[in-house]
């Protein structure tokens, strides 16, 4: 897992320089075409914030689901929820996988069956 990662990190790292060099250069080869430059990408997110994390509580509903439900958030600039989860022994938001994504006016409740197909596996 650890060279994986290390491995992506480098693929990652490479890929940023390669488009970090097309949307410097770009924008001169195109000066007559102004919406193809101003449709381009963003290359890095605009300025933000993380919102403070929010209580949650899993019940197992058998026989092959998670019901995962949470407190609202009290950040007024809050965009989503996210349920993330990992398949290693601990969690690491490196190794972390999206497993849903609802908006702030969606129910406050996640039912997925991520990780319950893992016979034999402990959770801590």
């Amino acid at each position: 897992m650890t060279l994986e990662r290390g491995n992506r990190d480098l693929l990652m790292a490479e890929a940023y320089e390669i488009l970090k060099s097309y949307r410097e250069n770009v924008p001169s080869a195109l000066i007559d075409f102004p919406v193809l430059v101003e449709t381009m990408p963003r290359l890095t997110p605009l300025p933000g914030h993380t919102p403070t994390a929010v209580n949650a509580s899993a019940v197992f509903p058998a026989p092959n689901a998670s019901r995962v439900v949470y407190e609202a958030s009290t950040d007024s600039m809050l965009h989503s929820y996210e349920l993330r989860g990992t398949v290693v022994d601990r969690y690491s938001e490196e190794d972390a996988l999206v497993i849903a994504t609802y908006t702030p006016n969606d129910p406050r409740e996640f039912i997925t069956p991520f990780g319950l197909n893992q016979p034999g596996r402990r959770w801590r």
